[in-house]
């Protein structure tokens, strides 16, 4: 590093150049900005002028004083010199993030068992605001040593200092490992909360894994000759490639889950799924699988990281591109295609979405069959997040389809106090296998007095009401066809609907009675119908309510005599199931 004086070629003028000849200004926006950190550190350390400058008026009280009190305004130029450092450095845009930065351990202390991320704390209590540029870029630097030191696939050795030296020009790309943090205390909020995940939240936080600093960036220069053209993929700030830094901080809270075949179920799965019949799919946030080029193809085409999959079958895989970053899905028989290409934080994009939906209540618990316990039969569930959307104040707008109908992703509609909500997912991975590209939810109960929607026995007529029959109408808007379908109930069951539950089989149960079914794949369309109830009166009350609490696992079964039922076939009447969408393109998709 050059004095901070210097005395120019010898000349007839008897003058010596000095650095605090050079105007303040000129110094914090001219220089500067062009210096490397390293530098800047350096002078801090060493010219008195600079110190005044960078520090905003010195380390000592008195000196600060002097400064904020000067005409020059250092204290400014400090904060904008560093907010520079921020932004070239870490990619922080102070007026965005402000001084917002990680906590972290230091790397010889000791992590707790419990799962937490590379920096030592879970994600809700790892983010701090710092008191200012220099102190936030300052936290950026130290938090960007704690991920590299531990990172095995970038340092192999255990000489510390030369680690130290190594990893002193990498940087983490600050916003993406915010917006982790964020997304992941929006799911830890979450699985804490029994009203919200049930007992389902907790036994997903037990299969997560403490995050991992997984580098595939130098894994994929190890596997690859050193003279490939896509090298220029890596980013030099982060040593990987620009299309992992956003996976790269996802992972860096918790490291995917434990896939031990002895503690998973689909209870367990971060991502939920959907059920029909003999058919179940749950997608599970694994460890990043690293899938290297196919001979002769290039890591634009091929080097994907694959983050989900589905257990244990891996009938569908979610992937993100190394060089692009976008999150793509391939199911069996069926070619990858992506699902969101929006840049190079589309990992984020997805991860953040599908938070958002669980924190709002867009997706919930519900109860489903077990994906690999030995003895459970239908009416002994499980409960899993179910991907159907569920109608809340923060549901996405509707869709439009070709014939410009504003269509809803989930539908409510409630007849004579009778509510049902409908929705569907699509599902691609039953495509190949079973030619079922949707699979619907219809969701009924019986409203209570506390509820909107609420009618008393005596304004809507009867105290209980059976289920008779079904009618649906699904319209594919590509060809204008309607497929009519009429029957018997639902799935050959006849439920009896009461305030707070319904009869079904011999048990009463509490809650909401639901059950999916299935549709033929069409690229657009929508399911609207009704379903027809006759009122019954109940001459015998000999019955035990059959307990569907979320918070169960087991369901002790016991046969009883069911009610003698009285039908009114006079006072039959049809409950609407109000229109939504089938989109084989949704925004995002699970």
């Amino acid at each position: 590093m050059a004095s901070c004086s210097a005395k120019p070629p010898s000349s007839n003028l008897e003058t010596t150049l000095s650095i605090s000849d050079i105007p303040a200004s000129v110094i914090a926006y001219a220089i500067c900005p062009y210096l490397s950190s390293s530098d800047l550190l350096s002078w801090r350390s060493t010219c008195s002028l600079m110190l005044s400058i960078i520090t905003g008026g010195g380390d000592d009280e008195e000196h600060r004083k002097k400064s904020s009190s000067s005409a020059n305004g250092t204290i400014t130029y400090a904060e904008e010199i560093w907010k520079i450092a921020l932004q070239r450095d870490f990619q922080i845009n102070v007026d965005q993030y402000g001084y917002q930065t990680l906590k972290w351990k230091p790397r010889k202390q000791l992590l707790p068992p419990e799962a937490v991320s590379v920096f030592g704390y879970k994600a809700q209590d790892s983010i701090r605001t710092a008191s200012s540029a220099f102190d936030s870029w300052k936290h950026w630097k130290k938090a960007s040593l704690t991920f590299f030191l531990r990172d095995e696939d970038t340092f192999t050795n255990n000489d510390e200092k030369e680690i130290e030296n190594n990893c002193g020009s990498l940087h983490l790309h600050a916003p993406y490992y915010l917006r982790a943090a964020k997304l992941w205390s929006k799911i830890e909020s979450w699985m804490e909360c029994t009203e919200r995940s049930a007992n389902v939240g907790k036994l997903i936080q037990r299969t997560l894994k403490t995050g991992v600093t997984t580098n595939v960036g130098k894994r994929i220069q190890r596997a690859l000759k050193p003279d490939v053209a896509h090298q220029g993929l890596l980013d030099n700030k982060s040593g990987t490639f620009a299309g992992y830094q956003a996976i790269q901080a996802v992972y860096a809270f918790y490291g995917g889950q434990d896939m031990d075949i002895g503690r998973v179920d689909t209870n367990s799965a971060l991502f939920g799924g959907y059920e029909a019949y003999n058919m179940l799919s749950c997608s599970f946030f694994i460890s990043p699988e690293l899938c290297l080029p196919r001979a002769n193809n290039s890591l634009e085409d091929d080097a994907k990281i694959r983050i989900a999959s589905t257990f244990p079958n891996n009938t569908k895989n979610f992937y993100v591109d190394c060089a692009t970053g976008a999150v793509t899905v391939a199911c069996v028989h069926l070619y990858p295609y992506p699902i969101v290409d929006r840049g190079l934080d589309s990992a984020l994009i997805w991860f953040e979405e599908y938070a958002t939906r669980l924190e709002s209540g867009a997706i919930g618990v519900v109860p489903t069959r077990p994906l690999l316990a030995k003895s459970h039969s239908r009416h002994d569930p499980l409960h899993t997040i179910a991907l159907y959307p569920q109608v809340t104040q923060n549901s996405r707008p509707s869709i439009s389809n070709v014939n410009s109908i504003r269509i809803p992703v989930a539908s409510r509609a409630v007849t004579k106090g009778v509510e049902v909500v409908a929705s569907a997912v699509f599902t691609p991975d039953l495509i190949a296998n079973n030619g079922i590209a949707y699979i619907y939810s219809i969701r009924i109960r019986l409203l209570s007095s506390t509820e909107e929607g609420y009618m008393s026995p005596a304004k809507r007529g009867f105290d209980y009401c059976q289920l008779a029959t079904r009618h649906w109408r699904i319209q594919n808007d590509d060809t204008g066809e309607v497929d009519r379908v009429d029957g018997d109930g639902v799935i050959g069951m006849y439920p009896i609907l009461v305030e707070g539950g319904y009869w079904e089989n011999r048990n009463r149960f509490r809650g909401t009675f639901a059950y999916q079914s299935c549709s033929a794949p069409m690229k657009l369309g929508s399911f609207r119908g009704h379903l027809t109830f006759v009122p019954v009166t109940l001459t015998s009350r000999n019955y035990i309510y059959q307990s569907d609490n979320a918070q169960e696992t087991e369901y002790k079964q016991e046969s009883l005599t069911p009610p003698i039922v009285e039908q009114h076939h006079d006072l039959t009447f049809d409950v609407e199931v109000a229109p939504f969408i089938l989109d084989s393109e949704p925004e995002f998709l699970y």
